[in-house]
């Protein structure tokens, strides 16, 4: 009702209370002005009935987004830790002393460097010991060898017992057997010597020692001289509930999907990863699985420990619509309003079957359906429309 209508009506009623007080001075007109007020009700009733049926049909101005029925790339949220692609205990494998350390702490190391020296003199005399005693067995192998033949040539000639030549063959036996021994001592006194120098046994970064020239070590003692860790590529373990892994492997192209990476304060790791392996068993205690996946770490930003934020962007069936434009109903069915041919709201029922902020991934919609945005009072289903603007999905963001 308008400002108008209501002053038309305030000034009837004003009249009409005069009227009655004209009444009580000469009651012979009140039936007269009875029927007179009884019409200006009935016309001022009809015109405002007029008016409002004139307002109603004027169709509603609304704004509408034009939903695609494509294969949208959702991310699902998962915290994250980066682990070591391999991390190696680095312990000696002899007893000595080390004479000095080779390597800076820290800093990165080859497959095969040498990282700790240890005194090998001992180890020198070790192996001079077993060659002299392989050299003693050899000897004895030319000088037993040398016997039996000539034993075995008497014997053909009965000019020596057989015992004799039996004796001679058993002692050519020990001493090549003693040499097979003696062979065997020089192969360890040789990998004694080259347990010496303590070597890298994969590439990465060296972690900090405590070792210093000087100190006694042990073979495969309990505590590492340093640890070195393979930084490049990179583990990076997302906790993931069960229900998350069953609905990616749902999906037909979780080997395609992306995983991106944030840091603690929001900011993008450049590179993506990708996932490689997802742990079969749950732990009891969180009720998570993990999902590993390998990333590149060619400038060393991410180093193990670290908490970061992961997605992971997976192709899911459906279309993006304003997750402020689905309506739910009082059994729990979403549905969106949607403009018809007719120029009439619809309700057309959805499934929502992911999030991607600030939109739903929803399906039951026709191509191109023209979705009403959300305003301040709901459209009835039915009630003409007037589209006057068709929102781009970046301009809801």
């Amino acid at each position: 009702m308008t400002v108008a209508q209501h002053w038309r009506i305030s000034v009837f009623l004003e009249d009409f209370t005069r009227t009655e007080m004209r009444q009580k001075m000469y009651p012979v007109s009140r039936w007269k002005n009875s029927i007179a007020a009884t019409l200006w009700v009935a016309m001022i009733s009809g015109v405002l009935s007029a008016s409002d049926h004139a307002q109603a049909t004027i169709p509603r101005a609304v704004s509408v987004v034009i939903f695609h029925a494509e294969i949208p790339k959702v991310k699902n949220y998962f915290p994250a830790r980066v682990t070591a692609t391999a991390i190696s205990d680095v312990r000696p494998q002899i007893d000595g002393y080390i004479e000095k350390v080779t390597f800076q702490p820290g800093t990165a190391v080859a497959q095969g460097t040498s990282l700790f020296q240890v005194d090998p003199r001992p180890y020198v005399i070790e192996l001079q010991r077993a060659l002299a005693r392989a050299n003693e067995f050899r000897a004895d192998i030319d000088k037993y060898s040398s016997r039996r033949n000539r034993l075995r040539d008497l014997v053909l000639q009965d000019a020596a017992a057989r015992q004799e030549y039996d004796d001679a063959r058993a002692d050519l036996d020990r001493a090549e057997a003693g040499l097979d021994r003696a062979n065997t001592d020089v192969k360890l006194a040789r990998l004694h010597l080259e347990y010496c120098q303590v070597k890298a046994p994969i590439s990465g970064i060296t972690g900090r020692t405590s070792i210093n020239p000087g100190a006694l070590v042990h073979a495969y003692q309990t505590d590492s001289l340093v640890v070195i860790a393979q930084l490049d590529p990179i583990f990076v373990d997302l906790a993931a509930t069960p229900a998350t892994i069953a609905d990616l492997r749902a999906q037909e192209h979780v080997r395609d999907a992306e995983v991106e990476l944030q840091d603690e304060n929001g900011v993008p790791y450049p590179e993506k990863a990708r996932i490689t392996t997802r742990d079969p068993t749950i732990d009891p205690s969180t009720g998570m699985t993990i999902i590993r996946a390998l990333i590149p770490n060619h400038q060393g930003f991410l180093r193990p420990g670290m908490f970061l934020r992961a997605w992971i962007k997976r192709p899911m069936a459906g279309g993006l619509i304003p997750q402020t434009s689905v309506h739910y109903s009082a059994s729990g069915q979403a549905f969106a309003f949607v403009v018809s041919k007719n120029g009439l709201v619809e309700r057309k029922d959805v499934q929502v079957m992911g999030d991607q902020n600030p939109y739903w991934v929803v399906t039951g919609l026709d191509e191109g359906a023209q979705i009403i945005l959300a305003d301040v009072t709901s459209p009835r289903i039915g009630e003409p429309v007037k589209v006057i603007q068709v929102v781009r999905p970046l301009e809801q963001e």
